[in-house]
């Protein structure tokens, strides 16, 4: 359920922010990415126990913050820092260069 929170302002924000040449393309990646994340979820919890009676939650979390914990280090790495973030941070050189 909460998953499914974040679809509809990702969605908006993602339609707003995204280049027009690469919109349909981010946005068909978010819905595989979201789409991949539930399948993994409900494999991760069948492989634990396939009645779902005794699910070992903590080794289950544990498991799928893996996942989780790469991509964000990945995004730490070669994402570059917003021009909001740069402004607030005082650098607007570089903030003036993200927008364009």
């Amino acid at each position: 359920f909460a998953m499914g929170l974040g679809m509809s302002p990702s969605t908006a924000m993602q339609s707003e922010l995204a280049p027009e040449r690469w919109r349909v393309v981010m946005m068909t990646g978010r819905g595989l990415i979201y789409n991949t994340g539930m399948a993994a979820a409900g494999v991760l919890l069948s492989l634990d126990d396939l009645s779902l009676v005794t699910v070992h939650w903590r080794h289950c979390f544990a498991k799928a913050a893996v996942p989780v914990a790469v991509l964000g280090l990945l995004a730490y790495i070669f994402l570059p820092e917003s021009p909001m973030y740069l402004a607030a941070s005082g650098d607007m050189d570089g903030a003036t260069k993200g927008f364009l």
